[in-house]
């Protein structure tokens, strides 16, 4: 083995290169299995396993080659195994970070996950067989190994003590963010530490729910399973964490799929969708919680989109919509639900929003006017101000009906969204304008969702300029845009209701027909008993009612029907 110079360690030949391998490898394998021996011959031989670990840490800072990078990488594991104190020091903390950042080399990275995974592998190892002797003393049967997939400790890292807790903690937030690297070998072998460190009760599984919600949207079957069966058991043990961190796994899922996305052309991928919908199974089994996860879903488009698009993109308005679209609804009531929110926050708000629009892209207004003599500057304003209205501005100023008429523009596209998710919901589940209306919170009835196509996507066509280019607001025409289209879905939601309500009327007509002894059914052209139908009706006599009892004590009551 070459001795250390200045700058890099230099290889004279390939036949030097290997040697250095070889004997990496060979005295990394005699410092994790012959420790003692090693120590127990300093004296005469002169090596300590403080100067290997050195000479190793001279390898990995000035190696020739990733090759050898890696060999010094993993003789330190096998050090650290045998001393794991050494991980805490400064100088090896530091470099151990290093070897977990995102842009590390993807050799590095994984032998870095695997020698962490290794001593944890040895702590917990070594813990069972120190719980079996105890047992074994004390009841005079050996048991097997507590440790397993199946097991999660209660300690859950709250007061931990122990070295290997400290050690896992101290470097837990580098592990959290490889869980969304590119690599799918590294998000796996984080995956392994993490479930150890869950089943060692080392650290606290609140720290890590957010990144395992994230995790359902990953393409790879390797991955999404190990996230979902950790997942699945801390919302066994803990369920009140895991309605905590719902939010943040959302948000997470989506800039992880975005990462990780292989269809550019919609703003959720597929194995997004059935990651969320795998997900969604483990919270619907209560009601409270069900609800909680599509509130959640919804909120960032119900309360203050403005804010919310200016923070996210309507990008992210549109994932969340295409994940409640494609949600394993078991009941109707689950759809129906989201539906009445997004009917409440429309009825509330849109037809207030149209008219405002209305009046900022009229061509005979102020805002119009200045923008046409080149007086004001939207993209100018939106860049300067973030996009954010100041209460204290006066009301009248053009500069603040200029940020009125952006602010309005960002909420109209999220409308859109919203126009566009409700239609796609009533569609796929058969949900009549009656239906929704009819819908009550709280009713304990609850109707059976048939085989539908859940995973069907919702058609952005007709507002994908909206989606595109939502956040460049820059003329009158991107103003005229959004009113156009926000106009035209507003028309089309109110075209399905008048045929509702129309289509009740004649149901209920139908119904007081048949009430007052008329034939249920008159098919063909038969004229005569259209008639007969017509004279019946018109000789039905009609009890009179009494309106009020407040009314009845001081005016009598006529006796003729009450129309």
């Amino acid at each position: 083995m070459n001795q250390k110079g200045r700058g890099l360690i230099q290889l004279n030949d390939v036949r030097q290169k290997q040697q250095c391998l070889r004997s990496l490898y060979t005295v990394g394998i005699i410092c994790r299995y012959g420790v003692e021996t090693i120590e127990a011959s300093e004296k005469t031989s002169g090596i300590t396993m403080d100067m290997l670990l050195v000479t190793y840490v001279d390898f990995l800072q000035c190696g020739s080659s990733m090759e050898i990078k890696q060999k010094a990488l993993q003789g330190c594991g096998s050090i650290f195994v045998v001393r794991p104190s050494v991980m805490l020091h400064k100088c090896f903390s530091t470099m151990l970070r290093v070897t977990l950042r995102l842009d590390s080399d993807r050799a590095i990275k994984l032998q870095s996950l695997r020698n962490i995974h290794d001593f944890l592998n040895h702590e917990e190892e070594k813990l069972d067989e120190a719980a079996n002797e105890v047992l074994t003393a004390n009841t005079g049967v050996e048991i097997a190994a507590a440790g397993g997939a199946n097991n999660l400790q209660n300690a859950s890292g709250e007061g931990d003590a122990s070295l290997a807790g400290t050690i896992i903690q101290k470097y837990w937030p580098s592990l959290l963010t490889l869980l969304a690297d590119k690599q799918t070998d590294i998000r796996v072998h984080t995956l392994g530490i993490v479930e150890i460190a869950y089943r060692q009760g080392l650290v606290h599984p609140m720290s890590c729910i957010a990144r395992l919600i994230s995790l359902q949207v990953d393409p790879e079957m390797q991955v999404f399973s190990i996230a979902d069966r950790i997942l699945k058991q801390v919302a066994s043990r803990y369920p009140d964490f895991l309605d905590t961190c719902i939010g943040d796994g959302l948000n997470l899922s989506y800039h992880l799929q975005i990462q990780l996305k292989a269809e550019p052309h919609f703003p959720a991928t597929k194995a997004s969708l059935v990651g969320m919908g795998r997900f969604y199974k483990i919270m619907r089994e209560q009601k409270t919680k069900r609800q909680k996860f599509l509130t959640l879903l919804l909120k960032p488009m119900l309360k203050d989109p403005h804010s919310s698009v200016a923070q996210v993109g309507i990008q992210q308005f549109t994932f969340n919509a295409e994940v409640l679209g494609s949600l394993p609804y078991q009941w109707q009531e689950e759809p129906l639900f989201c539906i009445n929110d997004i009917s409440s926050h429309i009825n509330l708000r849109a037809s207030v929003l149209l008219a405002a629009l209305k009046t900022a892209c009229a061509k005979e207004g102020a805002l119009a006017r200045a923008i046409a003599e080149g007086s004001i500057d939207l993209l100018q304003i939106q860049e300067s101000s973030g996009v954010q209205d100041n209460p204290k501005s006066p009301g009248g100023s053009i500069q603040s009906q200029a940020l009125t008429a952006i602010r309005n523009c960002r909420e109209a596209a999220c409308f859109c969204v919203l126009f566009v998710l409700k239609r796609h919901l009533k569609v796929l589940y058969g949900l009549s304008d009656t239906r929704c209306a009819a819908y009550i919170s709280t009713a304990p009835k609850q109707t059976e969702v048939g085989q539908v196509d859940n995973l069907s996507r919702i058609d952005f066509s007709e507002m994908s300029s909206v989606i595109d280019e939502s956040d460049v607001i820059d003329s009158l025409e991107s103003i005229s845009l959004r009113y156009k289209l926000m106009k035209k879905l507003l028309a089309e939601e109110g075209e399905d209701f008048d045929a509702s309500k129309s289509q009740n009327r004649s149901k209920k007509r139908s119904k007081s027909l048949e009430e007052a002894g008329e034939v249920t059914t008159i098919t063909g052209d038969d004229s005569e008993q259209r008639i007969r139908a017509k004279q019946r009706s018109q000789s039905v006599s009609v009890k009179p009612r009494r309106v009020c009892a407040f009314i009845s004590r001081w005016a009598p009551v006529v006796d003729q029907p009450y129309v």
